[in-house]
């Protein structure tokens, strides 16, 4: 029965295969996190408040319409 290779030669130096997967495992952890602080950031209203200053062409199209924009047309 042949046994599993342990280390694999990474960027030139030895690395066991324990390492990286924790390696990875706490990558996948930081994308989790930063993409919930972003739903957090988007939720908070104050993206917004910056998407009606610098332009919704800038984020792309709002969500919804901020309630200071509501019954404003383009004649006034």
């Amino acid at each position: 029965m042949a046994t599993r290779k342990k280390w694999v030669f990474r960027w030139k130096r030895q690395i066991s295969k324990e390492t990286l997967r924790k390696r990875r495992e706490q990558i996948k952890l930081n994308k989790e996190a930063e993409y919930k602080r972003l739903q957090a950031y988007r939720n908070s209203g104050r993206q917004m408040e910056i998407e009606a200053f610098i332009g919704p062409e800038y984020f792309g199209p709002f969500q919804e319409e901020p309630a200071f924009l509501e019954g404003v047309t383009d004649g006034e």
